[in-house]
């Protein structure tokens, strides 16, 4: 295995690395076209040459406004060939949402496609105040070719993402390169990736698992076959045509084909790894995948955003698996190589054996705090020693676990109110705060319940206003497709005359709960 040091610390080493070494193998499978690293590492290149050109500069923070397209992949490299820092941003998000988090992270270049849709596009995005610049790879063409790609420092940014904040406003997690350099070695040790492997990318760019899908594929010179939504809805031929050998999904995917009766045994043939991260994976999934796809091994992966993509993982094993019944799934898995677990109550005490607690997390991987945040951060990190009196930051991850005799953790459930929409993490103060914004609304409140197909989770809204009544709510709904991301927006809003209080004055979420459930029992807007 190789050291840290032959491997790089920083995030695009590896491609580097797998390009000198096999320059014509495949490094992008894109909709019936292909592109060998030699191919991808010439584009990128020549972007990173523009994007400096275009700022008489190296780039700072970089807006990538692209997904599943080639300038998706070439883009992400240029920036960090140029010494810039990645700011993915997902051009299906509301215009106004794109620009709070392009504005936060005060990128100073856009990189976007030549062929994008009308919404999203960079001149919607400015202000009077603010006007970055675009650069599409087009212009890149005749652009001189950047003769030494940057080679930053661990703590230099790698990339910034952006996940849902309970008050209505986007967080930044960012990442060093040395947080995803230790991530990418974990990987490297754990699995035996390699030329001859073909990697789903599932997600989107601004989610993190699909940083992990691209750079663990060029880091073991294989290739990324990325998978668009018509072929997630019935996988199997694509999987099957295209050779993938590597699968990575939230667990919904698994229960929605499961439903429609369709991952049958044997059906996924060709893949060696399936991983599976972002939500619980139940023990009845892992099975029904595990005889879909036998000849694979099936992880179930743990991980918050900022302890850098995943940070426990547990093998499955259908007959020596724990069946812990933590959540109804199956255990999140012991710590990856260098990452520290502590368990602690509601006074931050570490708990005893068997006892259930928060997680928190120390190590290589713990990213430094969020973007320009300083409240956000001291609410996250703190400092103690660890179980061998050295004195670690740890992050508190807002997941209650338990860990078993083993060494291995389950999964219990979340410490506040947030929760994973096909792996989209949300923060329900987040969504309330945006439909309080609207106008009319007076209070909001928002409840996640099981969801009856995917097995993941829908939200359920409750407003009240004085002048709100039945015809409202779809009015309601539209007004908040244009602030939110579609998975923030619930699938069913009820007006109230007033929102019920427990006896501390406040929200009754058990009580807004059991209406959600059962809405036909009480006056309420279906």
């Amino acid at each position: 295995m190789a050291s840290r040091e032959q491997d790089g610390c920083f995030l695009h080493a590896g491609f580097l690395r797998s390009a000198a070494r096999h320059p014509d193998r495949p490094a992008l499978s894109l909709r019936g076209q292909h592109w060998t690293y030699a191919e991808l590492d010439e584009l990128a290149r020549r972007l990173a040459a523009e994007l400096i050109g275009s700022l008489g500069r190296p780039p700072g923070r970089v807006g990538l406004l692209t997904n599943k397209s080639l300038v998706s992949y070439v883009g992400m490299l240029a920036i960090l060939y140029g010494g810039g820092a990645v700011v993915p941003l997902n051009r299906t998000f509301p215009v106004s949402r794109i620009r709070v988090m392009a504005m936060t992270a005060d990128v100073d270049v856009i990189v976007t496609d030549t062929d994008a849709d009308s919404a999203g596009q960079p001149e919607e995005l400015t202000t009077a105040d603010w006007q970055p610049r675009v650069v599409v790879l087009s212009e890149a063409a005749s652009a001189p070719r950047l003769r030494t790609p940057h080679t930053p420092a661990e703590e230099d940014l790698a990339y910034l993402l952006f996940t849902s904040g309970t008050t209505g406003t986007p967080k930044g997690v960012p990442i060093s390169h040395g947080n995803i350099a230790h991530f990418l070695h974990n990987n490297t040790g754990r699995y035996d990736f390699g030329v001859d492997d073909r990697f789903t990318q599932i997600f989107s760019q601004t989610f993190d698992l699909a940083i992990c899908d691209i750079f663990s594929a060029w880091q073991s010179g294989g290739c990324v076959v990325p998978l668009d939504a018509i072929h997630q809805l019935a996988p199997f031929r694509f999987v099957r045509e295209q050779g993938i050998t590597v699968w990575c999904s939230v667990p919904s995917t698994v229960t929605l084909l499961r439903h429609k009766g369709l991952l049958t045994p044997g059906s996924l043939p060709t893949l060696r790894w399936s991983l599976f991260c972002g939500e619980v994976l139940t023990e009845e999934n892992a099975d029904a995948w595990q005889l879909a796809a036998p000849n694979s091994t099936v992880e179930n992966l743990y991980g918050p955003t900022e302890v850098t993509i995943t940070s426990l993982a547990h093998r499955w094993d259908p007959a020596g698996s724990p069946r812990s019944g933590g959540e109804g799934g199956v255990p999140i898995g012991t710590p990856h190589p260098g990452v520290l677990t502590m368990i602690v109550d509601a006074y931050g005490r570490p708990v005893g054996p068997g006892e259930d607690g928060q997680l928190c997390l120390a190590g290589p991987q713990v990213f430094s705090g969020y973007w320009r945040a300083p409240e956000l951060t001291a609410a996250a990190l703190f400092t103690a020693p660890d179980g061998t009196g050295v004195s670690r930051t740890w992050y508190r991850t807002g997941d209650l676990v338990r860990r078993l005799p083993d060494g291995e953790h389950v999964f219990l459930g979340r410490t506040d109110h947030q929760v994973k929409v096909h792996g989209m993490r949300v923060e329900l103060g987040d969504v309330e705060a945006h439909l309080k914004a609207l106008p009319g609304v007076g209070q909001s409140a928002v409840v996640a319940l099981p969801g009856e197909i995917d097995g993941g989770v829908r939200l359920v809204a409750f407003v009240v206003g004085p002048d709100l009544d039945a015809a409202s709510a779809t009015g309601l709904v539209d007004a908040l497709r244009g602030r939110v991301p579609n998975y923030m927006v619930p699938q069913r809003l009820h007006v109230l005359p007033e929102v019920p209080l427990n006896h501390n004055g406040k929200t009754d979420r058990a009580a807004l709960m059991e209406l959600a459930a059962h809405p036909s029992d009480r006056k309420v807007t279906p």
